[in-house]
Protein backbone atom coordinates (compact mmCIF):
# COMPACT_ATOMS: atom_id res chain seq x y z
CA UNK A 1 0.00 0.00 0.00
CA UNK A 2 1.38 3.42 -0.94
CA UNK A 3 -0.15 6.65 0.32
CA UNK A 4 0.92 10.04 -1.04
CA UNK A 5 -0.29 13.43 0.14
CA UNK A 6 0.61 16.89 -1.14
CA UNK A 7 -0.60 20.09 0.50
CA UNK A 8 -0.06 23.68 -0.65
CA UNK A 9 -0.55 26.22 2.14
CA UNK A 10 0.04 29.96 2.02
CA UNK A 11 2.74 30.99 4.48
CA UNK A 12 1.96 34.16 6.42
CA UNK A 13 5.30 36.00 6.01
CA UNK A 14 5.72 34.99 2.38
CA UNK A 15 2.07 35.15 1.34
CA UNK A 16 2.20 38.94 0.90
CA UNK A 17 4.76 38.33 -1.84
CA UNK A 18 2.72 35.50 -3.37
CA UNK A 19 4.81 32.65 -1.93
CA UNK A 20 3.57 29.41 -0.36
CA UNK A 21 4.63 26.29 1.53
CA UNK A 22 4.40 22.90 -0.16
CA UNK A 23 4.37 19.78 2.00
CA UNK A 24 4.79 16.33 0.46
CA UNK A 25 4.21 13.20 2.59
CA UNK A 26 4.57 9.65 1.31
CA UNK A 27 3.90 6.50 3.36
CA UNK A 28 4.51 2.98 2.09
CA UNK A 29 3.87 -0.32 3.88
CA UNK A 30 4.16 -3.96 2.88
CA UNK A 31 3.58 -6.94 5.13
CA UNK A 32 2.77 -10.64 5.36
CA UNK A 33 0.77 -12.51 7.98
CA UNK A 34 -2.28 -14.60 8.84
CA UNK A 35 -5.85 -13.63 7.97
CA UNK A 36 -9.19 -14.90 9.35
CA UNK A 37 -12.45 -14.13 7.60
CA UNK A 38 -16.13 -14.94 7.10
CA UNK A 39 -18.16 -14.94 3.87
CA UNK A 40 -21.91 -15.33 4.32
CA UNK A 41 -25.05 -15.15 2.18
CA UNK A 42 -28.65 -15.18 3.42
CA UNK A 43 -31.09 -15.84 0.58
CA UNK A 44 -34.55 -14.34 1.03
CA UNK A 45 -36.18 -15.79 -2.09
CA UNK A 46 -36.43 -15.09 -5.83
CA UNK A 47 -32.60 -15.20 -6.10
CA UNK A 48 -32.28 -12.12 -3.83
CA UNK A 49 -30.43 -12.06 -0.54
CA UNK A 50 -28.20 -10.28 1.91
CA UNK A 51 -24.47 -10.78 2.28
CA UNK A 52 -22.00 -10.01 5.05
CA UNK A 53 -18.28 -10.53 4.57
CA UNK A 54 -15.39 -9.59 6.77
CA UNK A 55 -11.82 -10.40 7.68
CA UNK A 56 -9.15 -9.48 10.19
CA UNK A 57 -5.42 -9.83 9.52
CA UNK A 58 -2.19 -9.15 11.36
CA UNK A 59 0.76 -8.41 9.11
CA UNK A 60 4.44 -7.88 9.83
CA UNK A 61 6.41 -5.75 7.42
CA UNK A 62 8.30 -2.59 6.61
CA UNK A 63 6.81 0.91 6.93
CA UNK A 64 8.60 3.73 5.06
CA UNK A 65 7.86 7.42 5.58
CA UNK A 66 9.12 10.41 3.64
CA UNK A 67 8.28 14.06 4.23
CA UNK A 68 9.46 17.20 2.48
CA UNK A 69 8.47 20.79 3.19
CA UNK A 70 9.56 23.56 0.82
CA UNK A 71 8.99 27.31 0.65
CA UNK A 72 8.36 28.77 -2.81
CA UNK A 73 8.48 32.44 -3.79
CA UNK A 74 7.00 33.88 -6.99
CA UNK A 75 10.36 35.27 -8.15
CA UNK A 76 11.85 31.75 -8.22
CA UNK A 77 10.96 29.50 -11.12
CA UNK A 78 11.88 26.04 -9.82
CA UNK A 79 14.22 26.02 -6.84
CA UNK A 80 12.62 26.55 -3.42
CA UNK A 81 13.68 29.30 -1.02
CA UNK A 82 14.03 26.78 1.82
CA UNK A 83 13.49 23.05 2.18
CA UNK A 84 13.47 20.33 4.85
CA UNK A 85 13.41 16.60 4.11
CA UNK A 86 13.03 13.75 6.61
CA UNK A 87 12.67 10.01 5.94
CA UNK A 88 12.40 6.95 8.16
CA UNK A 89 11.68 3.22 7.94
CA UNK A 90 10.88 0.55 10.50
CA UNK A 91 9.61 -3.02 10.77
CA UNK A 92 6.36 -3.41 12.67
CA UNK A 93 3.14 -5.35 13.17
CA UNK A 94 0.12 -3.76 11.49
CA UNK A 95 -3.38 -5.25 11.85
CA UNK A 96 -6.15 -4.44 9.38
CA UNK A 97 -9.80 -5.33 8.95
CA UNK A 98 -12.49 -5.27 6.28
CA UNK A 99 -16.29 -5.41 6.60
CA UNK A 100 -18.83 -5.62 3.74
CA UNK A 101 -22.63 -5.55 4.04
CA UNK A 102 -25.17 -5.41 1.25
CA UNK A 103 -27.68 -6.99 -1.14
CA UNK A 104 -27.00 -9.65 -3.73
CA UNK A 105 -28.84 -11.25 -6.62
CA UNK A 106 -27.71 -14.48 -8.26
CA UNK A 107 -29.21 -16.77 -10.84
CA UNK A 108 -28.07 -20.10 -12.27
CA UNK A 109 -28.81 -21.15 -15.84
CA UNK A 110 -27.77 -23.70 -18.47
CA UNK A 111 -28.69 -26.65 -16.22
CA UNK A 112 -26.83 -25.07 -13.29
CA UNK A 113 -23.50 -25.05 -15.15
CA UNK A 114 -23.28 -21.24 -15.19
CA UNK A 115 -24.32 -18.44 -12.88
CA UNK A 116 -24.53 -14.68 -12.88
CA UNK A 117 -24.57 -12.55 -9.74
CA UNK A 118 -24.72 -8.89 -8.80
CA UNK A 119 -23.78 -7.29 -5.48
CA UNK A 120 -24.41 -3.79 -4.15
CA UNK A 121 -23.27 -2.86 -0.69
CA UNK A 122 -21.11 -0.91 1.71
CA UNK A 123 -17.46 -1.65 2.46
CA UNK A 124 -15.30 -0.34 5.29
CA UNK A 125 -11.58 -1.02 5.72
CA UNK A 126 -9.19 0.11 8.41
CA UNK A 127 -5.41 -0.24 8.37
CA UNK A 128 -3.94 0.23 11.86
CA UNK A 129 -0.53 1.87 12.44
CA UNK A 130 0.46 2.30 8.77
CA UNK A 131 0.18 6.09 8.39
CA UNK A 132 3.44 7.40 9.82
CA UNK A 133 3.15 11.17 9.57
CA UNK A 134 6.52 12.86 10.10
CA UNK A 135 6.56 16.32 11.65
CA UNK A 136 9.48 18.53 10.57
CA UNK A 137 9.84 20.68 13.64
CA UNK A 138 12.52 21.44 16.19
CA UNK A 139 11.81 18.08 17.80
CA UNK A 140 11.60 15.47 15.04
CA UNK A 141 8.97 12.83 15.81
CA UNK A 142 6.53 10.42 14.20
CA UNK A 143 2.92 9.98 15.29
CA UNK A 144 2.52 6.35 16.35
CA UNK A 145 -0.72 4.44 15.98
CA UNK A 146 -2.07 6.54 13.13
CA UNK A 147 -4.25 4.47 10.83
CA UNK A 148 -6.12 4.87 7.59
CA UNK A 149 -9.81 4.17 7.11
CA UNK A 150 -11.50 3.69 3.75
CA UNK A 151 -15.24 3.52 3.08
CA UNK A 152 -16.98 3.07 -0.25
CA UNK A 153 -19.88 1.69 -2.23
CA UNK A 154 -19.30 -1.73 -3.78
CA UNK A 155 -20.89 -2.73 -7.10
CA UNK A 156 -19.88 -6.18 -8.34
CA UNK A 157 -21.02 -8.16 -11.38
CA UNK A 158 -19.80 -11.75 -11.63
CA UNK A 159 -20.20 -14.47 -14.25
CA UNK A 160 -19.33 -18.05 -13.29
CA UNK A 161 -19.13 -20.88 -15.81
Amino acid sequence: MTISFTNDVAATPIYTNGGFYRTYDKNRFWGVGPMVGVNSNWYLGYDVGLYADGYFAVTYGCANSYSQTAVYRPSQSTSPAGSATVSNSLYQYAPHMNIQLGFNWSHTFDSERAAVSFRAGYESQYFFQVNKTIFNSTHYFIVNGAGIGLQNLVLQLQLDF
